[in-house]
């Protein structure tokens, strides 16, 4: 397994120097395979190599085959291991298929293959946790899948699926509609976000994995790949608009969320909420950049819990856990770093994407409300990026678990390779692997009006903690903002109507139309075949009595 491991592990670097060679020499490797024609449509199976796809496979694969030697060691005493890390594995391949293929067609296959196995791992402790949080993640994202299949139907009137053909032609707003919905449900934004954190009943490896790094990326990636299609349309400022909202409900939810693993997840969608931000403002790779520089982050901070966790004796509530520096000192100081580069300390990887972001906002001229909160997203990522820290680090007590060195080794290597990777990638990415460079210039005071707020802010928030923590008012709006503004109640009562209203519509199709169609129709007709069959028999019998009294007054 490690022998295979390692070979897994320097996969990764090849794809890395093959995108360097793509960006500097401004040049890409396209394969193509023609399966079949159904009527004018050719379908071909494209796969697509460039800058973008290289890097996002360098950073797919890194994450991938730590998680798996961490999953190694976590899942040891698992009855259903090895069906566990096929179930990644055939993950992975799903997620390489989405990220080379051109054609729609093919992107789907490994879309939908992102979704069945996401519900398989989710639903893999069996439980009546898991199994709700695996029907509420495969629902909500079938919505997104009706859309790309409906965006494939569409497709199909050009005679191409392949999304690079599609920039000569005027691509009407349907198009765009569907390919947004997808989008929108597979990275969980509004409304459609309650099925993430619900997910986080999956082992910590798919947590690590799927709700960090790849599957919930899938949706930025499909909106990078069709960059060309929403600013054909006028959909931008929906996109802003959903993004923010998205990003401020995640921001204030993980300030007030006291499960380690949903604070995780809900800074996740933080800041994939900041992704599409960027994104419909028409800075893609930005938004690309930010994205790279997270996924590590996000994987080694779920990975950093599930030590805590396991430490604390499978608690996850912050406030039974353990401190995590007596346990493992090394892994205190990388969770300490993930969180610093979360909250965009200077000079980590978090810290050139975040600032990049902030002052390309500044040039935009926007109105004080939106920077008012685009501020309140800031400061909402410092807070829950603290709270991380402070109730897994300092605030624990001291853990009578049994913790073994063997397993202490493997679960280190795996979590310093991707604190590593988060130290160095932001500085490596901002001053090699980009040609696009941003440079802005800003007087001193929008300088330092960050460091002024985000003081205020955060005084504010640490008052109000202390003082109002026994308030009825300050738990309902604990309670409130936890809760996802109540997005999970309300997206379990949708999805309740539609299965309601599948049922009346079942009853309906079941008894009023079968009834007046066809079993109506089959009744009538057997009804009346059964009626001329008597009248038949009754008329057969007259007709061989009369023909027998004519015989006998014949011989008479």
């Amino acid at each position: 397994m490690k022998d295979d491991l390692l070979s897994y592990f320097l996969i990764p670097f090849f794809f890395f120097f093959l995108s360097m060679f793509f960006l500097l020499s401004d040049i890409f490797f396209m394969l193509e395979y023609n399966l079949f024609s159904l009527f004018v449509c050719d379908v071909n199976i494209y796969f697509y190599f460039d800058w973008m796809s290289c890097v996002f496979l360098t950073v797919v694969l890194y994450i991938s085959s730590m998680v798996l030697l961490y999953s190694d060691c976590y899942m040891m005493m698992e009855k259903n291991k090895k069906i566990f890390l096929l179930l990644v594995l055939l993950f992975i391949l799903s997620m390489l298929l989405m990220i080379i293929c051109l054609n729609l067609f093919t992107i789907l296959i490994g879309w939908d293959g992102l979704g069945l196995v996401s519900y398989c791992l989710v639903a893999y402790y069996q439980n009546e946790a898991s199994q709700v949080a695996s029907l509420l993640t495969v629902m909500t994202n079938r919505i997104g899948d009706v859309g790309m299949l409906m965006g494939i139907i569409y497709m199909m009137q050009y005679g191409t699926w392949n999304f690079l053909e599609f920039k000569d032609f005027k691509v009407v707003n349907i198009l765009i509609v569907m390919l947004l919905l997808a989008a929108l449900t597979k990275s969980a934004q509004l409304p459609f976000s309650s099925w993430l954190p619900a997910a986080m009943a999956a082992p910590t490896p798919v947590s690590a994995l799927v709700h960090s790094s790849t599957l919930v990326t899938a949706g930025v990636y499909l909106l990078l790949r069709f960059f060309f299609f929403f600013f054909s349309g006028n959909f931008s400022d929906y996109l802003f608009i959903v993004s923010l909202m998205t990003t401020l409900l995640a921001g204030m939810a993980a300030s007030f969320e006291m499960d380690l693993k949903k604070v995780i997840a809900m800074s996740t969608l933080s800041q994939l909420g900041t992704m599409f931000l960027v994104v419909s403002l028409g800075e893609y790779i930005l938004g690309f950049f930010h994205l790279i520089s997270h996924a590590v982050i996000k994987a080694m901070l779920f990975l950093a819990a599930g030590v805590v966790i396991h430490a604390s004796g499978g608690y996850q509530d912050m406030r039974k856990l353990v401190s995590i520096k007596a346990v493992s000192p090394a892994i205190s100081s990388f969770m300490l770093i993930g969180c610093l580069s979360l909250s965009g300390f200077p000079f980590s990887s978090g810290f050139y994407s975040k600032d990049t972001i902030l002052e390309f906002l500044y040039t935009l001229h926007f109105n004080y409300f939106i920077i008012f909160l685009v501020f309140l997203t800031i400061i909402f990522t410092v807070i829950y990026s603290f709270r991380i820290c402070y109730f897994s680090i300092f605030m624990g007590g001291f853990s009578m678990v049994y913790y073994n060195k063997v397993i202490e080794k493997e679960f280190v290597f795996s979590i310093f390779m991707l604190c590593l990777f988060s130290i160095c990638f932001g500085s490596l990415s901002n001053w090699g692997c980009f040609t696009t460079f941003y440079m802005f210039y800003m007087t001193t005071f929008w300088k330092m009006l960050n460091n002024i707020i985000f003081l205020v802010l955060f005084m504010m928030y640490y008052k109000s903690m202390k003082m109002m923590s026994m308030k009825l008012k300050f738990k309902f709006y604990s309670y409130f903002c936890a809760n996802m503004w109540f997005m999970p109640v309300v997206n379990i009562k949708i999805l309740k109507f539609f299965s309601n209203f599948g049922n009346y519509s079942k009853v309906v199709d079941n008894c009023w139309i079968e009834e007046l169609g066809s079993k109506g129709m089959y009744s009538y007709y057997t009804f009346f075949g059964s009626l001329m069959y008597s009248l038949q028999g009754v008329l057969y019998t007259s007709f061989l009595f009369m023909l027998i009294m004519f015989l006998v007054l014949m011989m008479s």
